[in-house]
């Protein structure tokens, strides 16, 4: 923190308050999760035009329910979060990180939601939920952990079976490719 201060200014937080505000955020959010998670296997939800939209509309149309910050360090942006409101509780959905200034002692996305945090008590909230996921950040920064659960249920039909089927081979796939990584090194495959 100390080093990002002094290399860019003061944190403030912002919430976006107006439907320009809003657009202008969600574009940000929007550009540096792609940023992000385009290398990723499962890549991001932005580029599928229904998420996109959805949380979009969410946003604009029930600012009672949805939240969406910018955290900035001086006048360098280092994240955007999209939050869900329910009571005392902010649900922290996705977030937007200028991972360009992380270093090893600079970590934009842990700075962002202390502050994050901090605000959102500040304005009364109780609890900040990082909800499912297993990332660092979040085991760092929890004080509690919940177990989540995943049952799938298949249709007896044709259709049904061949898609459990499917999934049972991505799966055994996956586990010997990993398996493969590990014995000879994930640059050899």
């Amino acid at each position: 923190l100390k080093l990002l201060t002094k290399t860019y200014g003061d944190i403030t937080v912002e919430t976006a308050s107006s439907s320009k505000e809003v657009e202008i955020y969600y574009d940000g959010l929007s550009h540096l999760h792609k940023t992000q998670w385009s290398g990723h296997r499962d890549g991001s939800g932005f580029t599928n035009t229904h998420f996109f939209n959805a949380h979009k509309t969410l946003l604009l149309d029930q600012p009672h329910l949805a939240q969406l910050k910018r955290v900035k360090c001086g006048e360098k942006v280092i994240g955007y979060a999209l939050a869900y409101i329910v009571e005392d509780t902010v649900f922290f959905y996705c977030s937007g990180i200028e991972h360009s200034i992380a270093t090893g002692k600079v970590k934009p996305g842990y700075v962002m939601h202390c502050f994050l945090m901090a605000e959102y008590a500040k304005l009364g909230y109780r609890k900040y939920d990082f909800m499912g996921g297993e990332s660092q950040y979040k085991k760092s920064l929890c004080n509690e952990e919940v177990n989540f659960y995943n049952i799938t249920i298949t249709p007896p039909t044709l259709k049904g079976k061949t898609l459990l089927e499917l999934k049972k081979f991505k799966h055994s796939f996956s586990l010997l490719s990993h398996k493969l990584k590990l014995a000879f090194g994930s640059e050899r495959l």
